[in-house]
């Protein structure tokens, strides 16, 4: 890796780090190992997250954060930066690192004068950090963890293992005492396991597993198991959780739409498997070391699979996948040729 502009710190020097978080889910989780790390190399550091506020529940509690600023990302780009300034500049942060390849996420640390800001050299934004690190080669063929380790790395000298790292991330025990309140409010019964679906993903049909396909897979789950089912997703995936509702005969207890992203963790973590497309919740499920099993169609899971200790990935390889198409403009192969049959059986041992 080639730095722009090399400097190193002394552990005993840094004594509060702001880390400008990713925007979505996913990248925030894959990012967790990284946030790790520099906890790890700055061991007396205060660590801060910088986050959109529909991220913010995914690090409250988490054992290397200590604070988290979350704001509004719901206005122009310049209006993002300059709040996110607003919000940091008071805190006499020393050290910060700007995961997001955003020009905004760089220009926001910038503005707040954070003395010593790293990140990577992409959108002309090299003349906002003092220390520019060049994107690796490899980028596009590794697991996206090791692009934010490869960050940290740069600052701390230290070489990222080879091997795929492992993820901390736990439940809170009020996200946990929340979620047992919904299930219980829904007719959860605790002798019951819960077995959870995720059938939407964000701004991308492409990404979605037929809703007749989880409809039927839910019916062959439930012939062998005797469960809760509960659907989990955001406001965006309503539409696809009611057409799995409204084609299986099965109950379902929908709660798309209807928790925080809190309540959901606390859900996810009370789950003994959780199916989902590639999603934001299955790197939570993924996370949390519930049984995950996620369904990769246009996009790669050799860069994006979650990182958990007991995961699936179920794909078809198709000669167009992975596309990274948000609408596939054919078929939809690589999601239609994956039966719930196929998917039953490969998780059918998971089911007791």
């Amino acid at each position: 890796m080639i730095l722009y502009k090399v400097k190193s710190f002394n552990s005993k020097d840094i004594s509060n780090i702001v880390i400008r978080g990713t925007n979505w889910i996913g990248d925030a989780l894959m990012s967790f190992p990284a946030i790790q790390k520099i906890k790890n190399d700055f061991p007396n550091a205060r660590i801060t997250i910088l986050t959109p506020n529909r991220n913010a529940d995914l690090f409250y509690g988490q054992p290397p954060v200590d604070d988290v600023i979350a704001f509004n990302p719901k206005v122009s780009a310049y209006g993002r930066a300059r709040r996110q300034a607003n919000l940091i500049r008071g805190h006499k942060f020393d050290l910060g690192f700007v995961f997001p390849n955003s020009f905004e996420s760089a220009l926001a640390l910038a503005m707040a004068k954070i003395p010593h800001r790293i990140g990577y050299a992409t959108d002309f934004r090299s003349p906002l950090l003092t220390q520019s690190v060049a994107v690796p080669e490899w980028k596009s063929s590794k697991h996206e963890s090791y692009y934010y380790l490869a960050l940290t790395a740069a600052v701390s000298g230290q070489p990222v293992s080879p091997e795929l790292p492992g993820i901390e991330f736990v439940a809170t025990s009020s996200s946990i005492n929340s979620a047992r309140e919904i299930l219980n409010r829904m007719g959860h019964k605790s002798e019951r396991p819960v077995i959870a679906f995720g059938p939407g993903s964000t701004n991308s049909t492409a990404k979605r597993w037929p809703a007749a396909y989880f409809s039927q897979l839910c019916t062959l789950m439930a012939s062998v198991v005797e469960a809760d089912f509960v659907i989990l997703g955001g406001s965006e995936d309503i539409e696809a959780a009611s057409q799995v509702e409204s084609d299986t005969k099965v109950r379902l207890i929908n709660l798309t739409g209807k928790t925080t992203l809190s309540e959901a963790i606390g859900i996810l973590s009370l789950s003994s498997v959780f199916i989902s497309n590639d999603m934001g919740l299955a790197h939570i499920g993924a996370a949390l070391d519930v049984r995950t099993a996620v369904i990769f169609g246009p996009t790669n899971d050799v860069t994006t699979r979650p990182l958990g200790k007991a995961v699936k990935i179920i794909r078809e390889p198709v000669e167009c996948s992975p596309c990274m198409l948000r609408i596939c403009p054919i078929d939809h192969r690589c999601m239609n040729r994956i039966h719930p049959k196929r998917v039953f059986e490969e998780i059918r041992d998971w089911l007791g």
